[in-house]
Parts: C-alpha cells; sequence; structure tokens
C-alpha cells in the first residue's frame, strides 16, 4: 500500500514524507492560514499548528501500520537517509548504549526483515502515546516523543506455543504466552 498526498488541488501527487517536508508543510500552511485569518488566529500560530499536525498524522501511520502489520506502508514512511538506532535490551533507555541492527535505509532489506518479523511473531499489543510534538519556529520540520509499549510473540518452532519479548515498562526478557 502506497501513501500518497496531494495537498493542493491540481497538483501532482507525490508520496508523504516520514517529516512533511518545507514544500508540504508550507502548501498546508498557505491553506490553512487562509482559514487562519477568517478566524483571526495569528500566521505563526496556524503555521505551527499545521507542522504539529502533521507530525502526529505520521506517527499515527506508523501505529496503524504495526497493527496492520504491513511492511509497505511501513517503508513508505522512512526517509532514504534515515537509520534506526535500536537499544540492545529492553532496559536500554539511554540512546548512548543503542546500536543500528538494520544498518541505513534499504527498501529491499526492510522490507523483508518486517515481512520476516510479521510472520514470525504475533502482535500481542502495541501501545504508543504522544508525550510531546516539537516543529521549529519555521513550521518546516519537527519531531515527536512517542511512549511506545509493544509485546511480540514468537512462534516456538513447534508452534503449539509462543514466546513473548517486549519494549516497554516492567518487561524481562522472555515468557511463555498462549
Amino acid at each position: 500500500m502506497n501513501v500518497w498526498s496531494s495537498v493542493i488541488p491540481g497538483r501532482r501527487s507525490r508520496p508523504a514524507p516520514l517529516l512533511p517536508g518545507r514544500d508540504v508543510l508550507r502548501d498546508r500552511g498557505q491553506h490553512a492560514r487562509y482559514h487562519a485569518r477568517k478566524e483571526g488566529l495569528t500566521k505563526e500560530m496556524d503555521a505551527r499548528e499545521v507542522a504539529r499536525q502533521a507530525i502526529e498524522e505520521v506517527v499515527h501511520r506508523e501505529t496503524r501500520a504495526w497493527d496492520r502489520q504491513d511492511a509497505v506502508a511501513l517503508v513508505d514512511l522512512f526517509h532514504p537517509d534515515m537509520v534506526w538506532p535500536w537499544p540492545p535490551t529492553e532496559r536500554d533507555h539511554d540512546p548512548a548504549t543503542w546500536v543500528f541492527v538494520m544498518g541505513r535505509f534499504d527498501r529491499e532489506r526492510w522490507t523483508r526483515s518486517w515481512q520476516e518479523l510479521f510472520a514470525t511473531h504475533r502482535l500481542i499489543h502495541n501501545r504508543r502515546e504522544i508525550r510531546q510534538i516539537v516543529e521549529t519556529a519555521e513550521a518546516d520540520g519537527g519531531f515527536a516523543v512517542v511512549d511506545v509499549d509493544t509485546l511480540w510473540c514468537q512462534f516456538a518452532a513447534s508452534w503449539d506455543h509462543l514466546f513473548c519479548r517486549g519494549m516497554g515498562p516492567g518487561r524481562r526478557g522472555k515468557t511463555t504466552c498462549g
């Protein structure tokens, strides 16, 4: 599934970036500023709100892709220069200790990796809460701080039970589940 964005009628559609680029935010901002003027809002407030909403939507699109276990939708979200640092254990919350298990973004490799995960694991839950969204003063980018609590169960070799591994508060290694 491809995610496409068309902001202005008549403009050619294109893949939506992970963090909306300056042109996408500018186009959305022009449309939103028109409505903001009608409602008496300032230009700065409006453009930053548009950026915040765009970033929030990207977080929700990623969550939906994980929930559906849709590897193609996931890789459609990533920027070609992305790298994905990951904690070596569920207790390593200091980013200085994180490692790069997947290397720089490679669409085919990352798609295969997610498809393998989805074929060998069952998603028990995927709880995500946006804690903070910060947009630039120019409203041309930003980031989200998201609290993620995800539990996956790996199918055992005999396929009669699962081994669970989760990331999030209180998770300790492997346990057996259903």
